[in-house]
């Protein structure tokens, strides 16, 4: 984390003070507000302009990237096949095999084990020697060959055609250069395979490696542009089956997200790949395993870095989206509530609001009238958007607030920004059984966006209340980013009461909420 950044927001914290007085009668219209002071010298040289400028740099660690990024390339064609017929009637491996004094026919191929490493002498140009495997089910075939510098080699894979005997033409790597490696591979079926090691140009010594393995998830991913699409929301399980496997994956996304990525490769070497320059990566928590990601498609590898490996042991990848966030480049603050799937993002002053990439917008609107012979009863509440408007971010300043309540309740109405599940609000906009963000605002300048204008006369004397408020508890959906029902301080709930002013709901996912700024009493967790 960036010093410069954690610095600014913990004299911000320490810095809000709250004034909150509270005078609510039945007969007469009240103002509520909470101005904000600053105090002590943590306060020194600190503005909201300056600390609202942050930007993820200097807050969290940006992820380095891999630019250069070697790979092994099967399958290249440099040149092209010249048709040449094959076929066999020796059993591949059998006897007949085997009493050859070379391999320079196919019906003397000497048969190929897997994982094994063989090394041969193509004496002359145009010579070619000849192995082959053979394989019970579908697999994952890797032939690596090695030559000197002073021979040109091509590779060739062929199928038998068990009937005829006819060698069938599948594929092979044709590169060209001396002492270039050859490398093929790719998903075959069951069935007999030849390939040929023939020398173009030259004579020398060569190795070669064959692999076959039934790890066939993703593949063929042994390159960047054959990178497997895996989802936003997946566990990746794979595993590095030779020396030279590179196993690349890539999502992509449409707008910045936070997400969740673990990574147990064990002693392989996991790399994030600098292929899409918009793509960045920055880690936004030092204890969990929580990444903001841009817009872009995101390139991930696996590979053995030291050429060793185990192809009985996996490696797992799990990627899990938690939300949406807005591109919003002074949104750098997030509440992240992971099993909720919520993401609340705001600038350092709690100001430029999000859920989930939505914009939070708190309009909401009650009006009815239900007067009768009794009395009059006429209700018109309402939050409305102003500038001043921001969301509280800091435990000490929630605490203050909550000190003066306008009730005598013990519940803790004024929090840091947090999420609940919503089960149902009788005086709500109608969303039930839902996980929602719980958000307390206020105005830094007193302006009052929360009106309270309950008319009541008779009978109903007692219920009048008019009040012009410049702070609220909210649920907004995350999905919309819209008020759904107001928390505290609400008139029905809070005053009325009764069967039909009810609001239902639990706070279980509250121990789920990871604050990833300075939040704890103005000062910076250690970790988080």
């Amino acid at each position: 984390m960036r010093k410069k950044g954690l610095k600014r927001l913990l004299a911000l914290g320490l810095s809000l003070c709250v004034c909150f007085s509270t005078s609510v009668h039945a007969e007469e219209a009240n103002q509520i507000k909470v101005e904000c002071t600053q105090e002590g010298d943590a306060a020194q040289d600190v503005s909201l302009e300056e600390v609202s400028e942050d930007k993820l740099s200097d807050l969290y660690e940006e992820i380095v990237r891999v630019e250069d990024a070697p790979e092994y390339v099967p399958n290249k064609m440099e040149r092209s096949y010249d048709g040449t017929e094959y076929s066999v009637t020796n059993v591949l491996g059998g006897p007949a095999a085997y009493a050859a004094d070379d391999n320079t026919d196919p019906n003397n191929a000497y048969l190929a084990v897997n994982g094994n490493t063989v090394q041969g002498t193509l004496t002359q140009t145009g010579e070619a020697r000849w192995y082959g495997f053979i394989l019970e089910q579908t697999s994952k075939i890797s032939i690596m060959v090695q030559t000197y510098t002073d021979v040109d080699a091509d590779l060739y894979v062929f199928k038998l055609n068990q009937e005829t005997g006819e060698l069938i033409f599948i594929g092979g790597s044709l590169s060209e250069g001396m002492g270039v490696q050859e490398y093929c591979g790719g998903i075959v079926d069951a069935g007999i395979y030849y390939f040929a090691i023939t020398a173009c140009e030259g004579s020398g010594a060569y190795a070669f490696a064959y692999f076959a393995s039934q790890d066939m998830n993703y593949e063929p991913n042994d390159t960047l542009s054959t990178a497997a699409t895996v989802g936003v929301n997946s566990t990746v399980t794979g595993i590095i089956d030779t020396p030279f496997d590179m196993d690349y994956y890539k999502f992509t996304l449409e707008s910045p997200v936070i997400m969740n990525i673990s990574v147990d490769v064990g002693g392989y070497q996991y790399d994030i790949l600098d292929v899409d320059p918009n793509a960045d990566i920055y880690k936004i928590s030092t204890k969990e395993n929580l990444y903001r990601l841009s817009a872009g498609t995101h390139y991930f590898r696996v590979y053995s870095k030291d050429h060793t490996y185990d192809s009985s042991k996996t490696y797992t990848l799990t990627f899990n989206k938690i939300a949406n966030i807005a591109n919003d480049p002074v949104s750098t603050l997030f509440m992240v509530n992971e099993s909720a799937k919520i993401v609340f993002q705001s600038d350092a002053n709690g100001k430029h609001m999000y859920v989930n990439g939505n914009e939070v917008d708190i309009g909401f609107t009650y009006n009815e009238d239900f007067s009768t012979s009794a009395g009059s009863r006429v209700y018109n509440i309402s939050l409305t958007h102003v500038d001043s408007l921001r969301a509280i971010l800091f435990s000490r300043e929630a605490a203050d607030m909550n000190q003066d309540s306008l009730t005598s309740k013990d519940d803790t109405y004024v929090d840091i920004p947090t999420t609940v599940f919503y089960e149902s609000g009788t005086k709500g906009t109608g969303e039930k059984n839902l996980n929602v963000l719980q958000l307390s605002l206020v105005s830094d300048k007193g302006d009052e966006f929360y009106g309270i204008n309950c008319y009541c006369t008779g009978a109903y004397i007692n219920d009048y209340m008019l009040a012009n408020l410049n702070w609220a508890t909210i649920f907004i959906n995350p999905n919309t980013g819209k008020t759904i029902d107001i928390y505290y301080y609400n008139y029905f709930y809070d005053k009325i009461g009764g069967a039909q002013n009810k609001l239902k709901f639990t706070v279980e996912e509250k121990r789920n909420c990871k604050h990833l700024y300075a939040y704890k009493d103005g000062y910076y967790p250690e970790e988080w």
